[in-house]
């Protein structure tokens, strides 16, 4: 966006304060990312300060991995769910 903005202003088609403009939302989504990143971080400072633990090192977090699930005609599936499910077997 900053880039066509460039661009744009060279050629007159939009003025220089709409591009401080979005040099500002590009400035407050790096914060917004930022402190998005620090997030886990804190809230494992968090969690180790309130079970009385606060120099324990953070674990290091990773993705959880797509799993697919077979999938089988849906009154079937319905049937599995009733079988194994007391709640909606009554």
């Amino acid at each position: 966006m900053l880039n066509s903005l460039e661009e744009r202003i060279k050629a007159r088609l939009a003025v220089e304060s709409d591009h401080t403009s979005a040099e500002a939302n590009v400035a407050t989504r790096k914060q917004e990312l930022i402190a998005v990143q620090g997030d886990p971080e804190l809230a494992w400072a968090q969690l180790y300060l309130v079970i009385g633990d606060p120099e324990r090192q953070s674990v290091a977090l990773h993705p959880i991995e797509p799993h697919t699930f077979p999938q089988q005609a849906l009154e079937r599936e319905l049937v599995t769910a009733a079988k194994r499910s007391p709640d909606l077997a009554a």
